[in-house]
């Protein structure tokens, strides 16, 4: 067994897989106290579109989940629920921050709020589920209390139904509230990443640009090799087509190779750099997926991928499939005589 540990923690000590997610490249959303507003009391709209006001906080829920998560502390049972809880708020208040000497932590979740937010909404409403059943039994005895024995007795006690009731108002009325517990922002957050973009370049895919990505792919031989910008289609050629691409993935694509990262600046100079064609045949690129500049998952294609756009394609390239602003090419520079 231990020798097994050792052997899985090397390996992922020296996974550059890993190494690169977690070295995502995430911008600030919020510092403390706004990010702890957001943890919180935006509970469970979280993580929201746009950074919400005041008064779209849920802080009804915001406030039964502190109040629970006070109560577990006294209750022996509780006390992982809480402390779970307490480690989602500060990763998510890490994730939300600038970078720093713990940042890396989320890392795991390529530092993106997204994805740790769910955590808290679950452990957070156990938490305010804690709450009320602590505070409806604290009131069933207070009421008990008042009661004679007569009546607190029987199939239906008096005490438990006059405390039901005020629960069940309390409840609803913050379902109502909340308007369904936020349903139709929790949905929207959800389709977020999976909405088509009318806008080319804009969003994980443009309006037409899965259909051209599995047009262009099925006109591609099994052993090519797709380059471009990964945040603006080129990795779509994998997923949806099962071609090989250049940039495999989003979190630190050129992570460990000196080639991938000269050509994310530099691919444009394919003609007149020599360079840029050795490192081409390098990674093993044989066409290229050009696309309109855009922004997606927080990446600026001219300020971060600028080698692929302005790509001089009259010589050097074989248009395979175009759509509009988009493109597929054979790369034929490196294979000309100079």
């Amino acid at each position: 067994m231990y020798k097994r540990q050792v052997a899985a923690y090397s390996a992922l000590a020296n996974s550059r897989l890993l190494a690169g997610v977690m070295a995502y490249r995430r911008a600030v959303r919020a510092e403390i106290p706004d990010s702890l507003d957001l943890a919180f009391f935006d509970l469970p709209r979280f993580p929201a579109l746009s950074p919400p006001a005041p008064d779209d906080f849920n802080l009804a829920v915001g406030l039964l989940v502190i109040v629970g998560a006070a109560v577990a502390v006294f209750v022996r049972e509780a006390r992982p629920l809480a402390i779970s809880w307490l480690a989602f708020v500060a990763l998510y208040v890490l994730a939300a921050g600038p970078e720093n000497g713990l940042r890396w932590l989320t890392g795991f979740w390529y530092k993106d709020t997204q994805r740790i937010a769910p955590f808290i909404a679950m452990t957070g409403s156990l938490l305010a589920a804690l709450a009320v059943a602590v505070a409806a039994r604290a009131a069933r005895r207070a009421v008990s209390a008042r009661l004679t024995s007569a009546r607190t007795g029987g199939r239906w006690p008096v005490a438990s139904m006059l405390v039901a009731l005020p629960v069940a108002v309390l409840i609803c009325g913050i379902y109502w509230g909340s308007g369904s517990y936020r349903s139709v922002e929790r949905v929207a957050v959800a389709a977020q990443n999976y909405v088509v973009s009318d806008k080319p370049g804009s969003g994980v895919l443009s309006k037409g640009e899965q259909a051209f990505i599995e047009r262009a792919g099925a006109m591609l031989p099994a052993n090519a090799v797709v380059i471009g910008d990964p945040f603006n289609g080129e990795t779509y050629f994998y997923t949806l087509t099962g071609r090989h691409v250049v940039y495999t993935q989003l979190g630190a694509p050129t992570a460990g190779s000196a080639a991938k990262e000269l050509l994310r600046t530099g691919f444009n100079r394919l003609r007149t750099d020599k360079s840029i064609c050795e490192a081409v045949l390098k990674v093993g690129a044989t066409h290229f997926y050009e696309d309109s500049p855009g922004s997606a998952h927080g990446s600026a294609s001219l300020k971060r991928w600028p080698g692929f756009y302005n790509v001089p394609t009259g010589l050097g390239f074989e248009k395979i499939a175009s759509d509009g602003v988009r493109a597929l090419y054979r790369i034929t520079a490196c294979n000309e005589p100079r």
